[in-house]
Parts: C-alpha cells; structure tokens; sequence
C-alpha cells in the first residue's frame, strides 16, 4: 500500500508540474514586432478611421469659407457604410480654431477625444482616442499643410495573426512638421516617432519604439527595431 500511495503522489505531482508549464506557455505568448506594427498601421489609416480620418476632417475644417477667424466645436461620429473590409463606429467630440493674418487663414488647431471599435481583417479593437493637432500653411499661396501632432491611442485588441491573442495596447504617435499634399490631403514627406507599450494576460508587458516615415502614393514606413513595414495609409494593411 505505501508504494501503491507513493506512485500516485508521484503522478500527481507531475500533472501539477506539467499543468504549470502549460500555463507558463499560454501566459508567454508575446506580442509581436509585426503586430505592434499592424496596430499602430491601422490607428494611423483612412479606412480603420485612424489619424488620417482625422487628418481629413481638420482639413475640410480649415478650409472652411466664410468668417476668416473662428472658434467652435462639433461632435463627429464616423461609421463604417461602404463595402471595404473593415467595420469601424467612432464617436468623437472636436474642439477647433482658425487664426489668421488679416483676411488670410494662417493657423488651424483641433483637438479630439473618444472612442469607439473597428475590426478589421488582421485585427480588431476597443479604444479611446485623444489628439492635439494644427495646420499651418493654409494661405492660396502655399503649396503644402505642415502637420504637427500627438495622437494617441488606448485599448483593448485582439490580434487575427499568429497566436489570436488578446493584449493592451498604448500607442503614443508625435509628428512634427509632415508635408501634406493639398491636391490629395495625404502625407508625402515626414518621420513621426512612435511609442507602444502592451500588455497581454499574466501581466506580461511589451514595449515597442519606433518611426513611422511618411511616402508619396498613400504609403509609410513603420520601423521597429530591426524591421521595417511598408504601409498602406488608406486601408492600414501591412503590404511588405
């Protein structure tokens, strides 16, 4: 009878041992350079409703006609109607302002806060998003906006890569001085430096900086430590 006891004490302890080293793995699983990559990409894009949507509307909002100086606010709510591949329902409310030298638009300057989710083919979120953002080069004369801007955004994410797994994520985007095209509203030339900090379950935390490199044609440059990922900034999609 000891024996008998002694080999199940004995299986017994190897099921803990080894259910404790699955549990170990499961709680390992890291997040990615290509999927710190993927969530900044699309909080970034057009069409995930990223900093370009944002981008578009300061746009539309600084070339407004009429009283050449104005303050306001508006809430903006953005959702998904078209046939593309990724649903999106954002609210956000905008605080905004035009200067100007004379009758001549000079400045334009917006704020937003909000939230909101998008899912799209390589992964989905719930987050919140804040921004501090101004134009300048708004007169006839001038060939190109200048861009600057903190935008940030934090969350909850599942990524549809590698392992489906689901972690935090806090992206902090700084950009100074981006040449933004007035014929096609997008960046052209640029590096924004960019910050990620994630955490997935077991409280394992990730930490991820960067450059985002702004191209003609709609297209960027995210690199991460050694890697580099080509971006479309209008779906938000890795295309390396």
């Amino acid at each position: 009878m000891k024996n008998t006891k002694i080999k199940v004490m004995a299986i017994t302890m190897a099921s803990a041992v080894l259910l404790q080293a699955c549990t170990q793995v499961i709680d390992a699983i890291i997040v990615t350079t290509e999927e710190a990559a993927q969530s900044a990409a699309y909080a970034i894009a057009l069409n995930p409703n990223g900093m370009m949507a944002q981008v578009e509307d300061a746009i539309a909002l600084a070339d407004a006609e009429g009283i050449c100086a104005f303050e306001s606010d508006s809430t903006i709510h953005r959702v998904d109607v078209d046939t593309n591949d990724v649903d999106f329902d954002y609210v956000l409310d905008y605080n905004f302002n035009r200067t100007c030298n004379g009758d001549m638009p000079q400045k334009f300057s917006l704020t937003a806060a909000g939230s909101g989710f998008y899912d799209a083919p390589k992964m989905k979120a719930d987050d919140a998003v804040t921004l501090d953002m101004s134009l300048s080069g708004l007169s006839e004369g001038a060939d190109y906006r200048w861009l600057n801007s903190t935008f940030r955004r934090q969350g909850a994410l599942k990524s549809k890569l590698f392992s489906f797994i689901d972690f935090e994520n806090d992206l902090t985007l700084t950009l100074s001085n981006i040449k933004i095209s007035k014929a096609t509203g997008f960046a052209e030339t640029g590096i924004g430096n960019l910050k990620i900090s994630t955490k997935t379950a077991g409280n394992h935390k990730y930490y991820f900086n960067g450059t985002i490199g702004f191209l003609p044609g709609r297209k960027a440059v995210i690199k991460i430590k050694d890697e580099t990922f080509l971006v479309d900034l209008v779906s938000g999609e890795i295309i390396r």
